[in-house]
């Protein structure tokens, strides 16, 4: 299956090394992960790695802190291309953000990105979210064209999903 689970802590450096190649645009290098961020997100990296077997303890006691860091990888030609990575609050679970959707430049344009967000949209929607948000880059155009036709809505400069609580659960994509 092309679509998994993360598996942390033993995803962490994986997860890195596909945002940092995953987020360069060279059409447009604004929207790239720049030198001072690439730092900051190896050092907060390594602080979750330090910090994930208390982590890991604190879950046992504390459920609201399970929902800190979830995801999938997507695999093509045995080997990661793409990921997206979601989380929710303490103390919120009805409330979820999808943190990270980024997908190699050679493998973009295929719909992997597409496919992430569902597994993601199918998993939230089992976990009875009732508002998730997606921040997506106005101008880039081919990531909002993707999640155009779908469930997904701008708000403002932000793309964001609002459930009323209402809604079949089986309308969620899978």
């Amino acid at each position: 299956m092309p679509i998994r689970p993360f598996i942390l802590p033993k995803d962490l450096d994986l997860m890195n090394s596909l945002v940092m190649e995953g987020f360069q645009y060279p059409e447009n290098p604004a929207w790239s992960v720049q030198e001072d961020e690439k730092e900051g997100m190896i050092d907060r990296l390594n602080g979750i790695k330090r910090m994930w077997p208390l982590m890991r303890f604190m879950q046992i006691f504390a459920p609201s802190l399970r929902n800190l860091m979830h995801g999938f990888i997507y695999e093509e030609d045995n080997k990661p291309v793409g990921l997206v990575n979601y989380m929710s609050p303490p103390g919120r679970p009805a409330e979820w953000m999808i943190a990270n959707v980024t997908v190699l430049p050679a493998y973009r344009r295929h719909g992997i990105a597409r496919k992430l967000v569902n597994a993601t949209m199918s998993t939230l929607g089992e976990r009875k979210a009732k508002f998730i948000l997606l921040e997506v880059i106005e101008e880039n155009l081919p990531g909002v064209q993707s999640l155009q036709g779908t469930w997904i809505f701008p708000l403002r400069q932000r793309i964001s999903i609002r459930c009323t609580g209402d809604e079949d659960r089986a309308s969620f994509p899978t």
